[in-house]
C-alpha cells in the first residue's frame, strides 16, 4: 500500500508522525512525505522518502500573509493565523500539489496531522481515504477549530466540492491520539473515530543521553 504522510512544515507537527510511518514502512508499506522544500532534511534524515507539496517558506505571498499576522495580537491573531494561514494559504496551496503528485505516484491512504487541512480537500477528490494524527496534546477547543470553517468551505466550493460538516470531515476517519486521554479538556469532545495510543519515538545513532 502507498501511503502519503502530510504536515505543516513545524517539528511539534511533524515529529509525531515518525512513529506511524515507521510502524507502517516496516510492515511493508510504501512510505513517502509531502511537505515544502524546507522540510525535506528533517524527512530524509528520519528514513523517508520526501516529495514536494505545499508552499515554500519564501514564498511572496507566504510571506506577506505571515508579517499581517505579526501585527495583530490576541484573539485578532487567533483567528487570523486559522482563515488565512491554516485554512487559507496553506491548504490552498497543498491542494493542487496533491492532485499534481497522484498522476505519478497515487496514494492508497494519506496520513494527516491533525493542524493539516489540505488532505480533507485532495482526498476527497481523488476518492482516497485519509486517516489523523492529533499534534495536540489537550485536543483542538470547539470554538478555534469553527473559525477554520468558514474559509475550508470555501476553499471546497472553488474546487467544486459540494457543502459538507468541516468536522465530520476531520473526523470521518481513523484518528490516532498519541496522548493520554486524561489530557483532553473537559468540554472538548472525542471524535467516535479517535483511538489513544501510545507512539515510542524511534532512537537514533545520536540519540543517546550524555554522561
Amino acid at each position: 500500500m502507498r501511503a502519503l504522510f502530510t504536515c505543516t512544515p513545524l517539528y511539534g507537527h511533524f515529529l509525531p508522525l515518525i512513529p506511524i510511518a515507521r510502524a507502517m514502512a516496516d510492515a511493508g508499506h510504501d512510505v513517502a512525505f509531502g511537505t515544502p522544500g524546507s522540510f525535506r532534511e528533517p524527512v530524509e534524515t528520519a528514513g523517508f522518502r520526501w516529495v514536494r507539496a505545499g508552499v515554500e517558506d519564501d514564498d511572496p505571498e507566504l510571506i506577506a500573509v505571515k508579517a499581517q499576522h505579526r501585527e495583530l495580537q490576541g484573539v485578532e491573531q487567533i483567528r487570523f493565523g486559522l482563515r488565512e494561514i491554516m485554512g487559507g494559504i496553506r491548504p490552498r496551496r497543498l491542494v493542487p500539489d496533491l492532485l499534481a503528485l497522484a498522476e505519478t505516484w497515487r496514494p492508497d491512504l494519506i496520513v494527516r496531522e491533525s493542524r493539516e487541512f489540505g488532505t480533507l480537500i485532495a482526498a476527497e477528490l481523488l476518492d482516497v481515504p485519509y486517516a489523523q494524527v492529533q499534534v495536540n496534546a489537550a485536543g483542538a477547543l470547539p470554538h478555534l477549530a469553527a473559525m477554520l470553517y468558514e474559509p475550508l468551505r470555501h476553499l471546497r466550493a472553488t474546487f467544486g466540492l459540494p457543502d459538507r460538516s468541516i468536522q465530520d470531515l476531520m473526523d470521518r476517519y481513523l484518528v490516532l491520539a498519541p496522548f493520554p486521554v486524561s489530557l483532553n479538556r473537559i468540554g472538548d469532545p472525542i471524535a467516535a473515530t479517535a483511538h489513544h495510543i501510545r507512539a515510542l519515538p524511534q532512537d537514533g545513532a545520536d540519540s543517546a543521553l550524555p554522561a
